[in-house]
C-alpha cells in the first residue's frame, strides 16, 4: 500500500439482534408440495446448498387449497 494513499473510515450499521417471531413453529406444506420440492432437489433444479432446508419442511396430509394451475390465468390475460 502506498504511504500517500487516502485513508477512509467506514461505519457499518448492524442489523437488529431481536426479530419478533410471528409463529411458534414453521407452517407445514402439503405432502404433494413436499414431494415436488424433493423431486426438484433430486434432479438438481434446486441447488444442493438449499436441500437440507427444503427437506426438513413439515408436511400435512391435506388437500391443496390451490387446486388449479396458473395456466388458465396466463391464457386469460392474452384475450
Amino acid at each position: 500500500m502506498k504511504d500517500d494513499a487516502i485513508e477512509e473510515t467506514i461505519t457499518i450499521q448492524a442489523r437488529p439482534k431481536n426479530i419478533n417471531q410471528k409463529y411458534k413453529s414453521g407452517l407445514p406444506i402439503t405432502r404433494a408440495k413436499y414431494n415436488d420440492l424433493k423431486k426438484l432437489c433430486d434432479t438438481g433444479v434446486i441447488p444442493k446448498i438449499f436441500h437440507k432446508e427444503y427437506l426438513q419442511l413439515q408436511t400435512v396430509n391435506i388437500k391443496d387449497v390451490l387446486v388449479n394451475t396458473d395456466i388458465e390465468d396466463s391464457s386469460d390475460n392474452n384475450k
